[in-house]
């Protein structure tokens, strides 16, 4: 049944109800990445357990941040189709019930193949905030509701690795699925009592031809690109430092995983505090200035530290200043990319935004093994690299951003 007018114009809600929708799209989107990182801490002792290899163990991460990522491409056209409860309801139950099956699993296969299940659940939750909240508040109201969803979402990854520890050292690494269980379900529960159906024009068909004539007319529209390029390049920036910046830390100034922990914090803030001031600067500036705001701070602080490092100067605070300007830029100008993409196909919504976590999580991943590849004993190797993915992003997102003229 869909909803009546009332239950989801945005005009029609308090302020009480319009934080509550923003609490719980928060918690179903932070729920896929506290999950992959909540097991990080925890590998070494699973692989003994379970008596693995250290490669077999590392595919508890890499093959689920794969399973969010291509998972997505299914969860929008059905969405667009049959509802977006409904669809996000199945992927909760999803993650709880692998979350349970990895927990009690007696050996490997069973508990990767949990692992596997309870991470494509958990993807749902980021695809379909998005179409939600393209849905209910258009375009520009999207961007500044994606920038708090995103601002209170980014607690999940900062918690999951000290959460995932305690556990560990605690009550062994199965306690860790259990928790994941636990949160999916009470996000389960949430959902089923309070979020209304918010797709008021359902497409008409679901089949394999359709799925992909969506996605070719999605893949065929210039300015999507444009966002999405820019969205994807500005989040393998970050994971060029997540994959490069511990290691990076630990042989250039000798500083371990509970300080490097701390650092990371201050990296999580100012991306925390980049998304709450979206919504004014936007509105000051306009969406697209934004974008470009962003990519001046990312693409500044990572000239600034590659040159003050590559001259024998600056120290753990000089990475510090590349990161939080990266997080800072992306957090200004990310909520307003993702809002731009997804508006591009606004009655394919879901499809759309499937098909940009695609992107963003592919390029990630290259970001991620870059970092592993690429940084060298050169510690200005790190920023200078950011600066240079950053880069790639704003030329692809002004290329693209405008429609090709004949």
């Amino acid at each position: 049944m869909r909803p009546s007018p009332t239950e989801t114009a945005p005009a029609a809600q308090s302020g009480q109800q319009r934080f509550l929708l923003i609490a719980l799209l928060a918690g179903v989107t932070g729920l896929g990445p506290f999950a992959l990182q909540a097991i990080a801490p925890s590998l070494p002792v699973l692989q003994e357990a379970l008596m693995i290899t250290k490669a077999q163990a590392q595919l508890f991460i890499s093959l689920s941040t794969l399973a969010m990522a291509f998972g997505a491409l299914f969860y929008g056209p059905l969405a667009d189709h049959i509802g977006r409860r409904p669809v996000l309801i199945a992927g909760l139950v999803m993650s709880m019930g692998g979350a349970l099956m990895a927990a009690l699993a007696p050996g490997f296969a069973l508990a990767i193949t949990g692992r596997l299940i309870q991470a494509i659940g958990a993807g749902v939750g980021m695809v379909l905030s998005r179409a939600i909240a393209r849905d209910l508040y258009g375009r520009d109201g999207a961007a500044s509701v994606i920038s708090l969803v995103t601002a209170f979402m980014v607690v999940a990854p900062m918690i999951a690795p000290i959460l995932g520890g305690v556990l560990t050292e605690a009550f062994g690494w199965r306690s860790v699925f259990v928790a994941i269980a636990a949160i999916a379900t009470g996000l389960l529960l949430w959902t089923w009592r309070s979020l209304h159906e918010s797709l008021q024009t359902p497409s008409p068909r679901l089949d394999f031809r359709s799925v992909i004539e969506g996605y070719r007319h999605i893949a065929g529209i210039r300015v999507f690109w444009g966002y999405a390029g820019w969205s994807g390049f500005s989040l393998a920036t970050f994971f060029l430092f997540v994959g490069g910046g511990p290691a990076m830390f630990h042989e250039a100034y000798g500083i371990g995983a509970a300080e490097y922990g701390l650092y990371f914090f201050a990296i999580s803030g100012a991306y925390m505090m980049a998304n709450f001031a979206c919504t004014r600067v936007s509105r000051a500036i306009g969406a697209e200035r934004a974008i470009l705001l962003g990519s001046v701070l990312t693409i500044g602080g990572g000239i600034l530290a590659a040159g003050i490092l590559a001259s024998g100067l600056g120290g753990p605070w000089t990475l510090m200043v590349a990161a939080m300007m990266n997080a800072a830029g992306g957090g200004i100008g990310q909520p307003n990319s993702l809002a731009g993409a997804i508006s591009t196909a606004p009655e394919r919504a879901g499809a759309a935004s499937g098909l940009l976590s695609v992107v963003q999580f592919s390029l990630a991943a290259i970001g991620a093994q870059l970092a592993a590849l690429l940084v060298a004993s050169h510690v200005w190797h790190l920023p200078a690299l950011m600066a240079v993915c950053s880069g790639i992003g704003l030329i692809l997102y002004g290329w693209l951003r405008e429609p090709a003229r004949d």
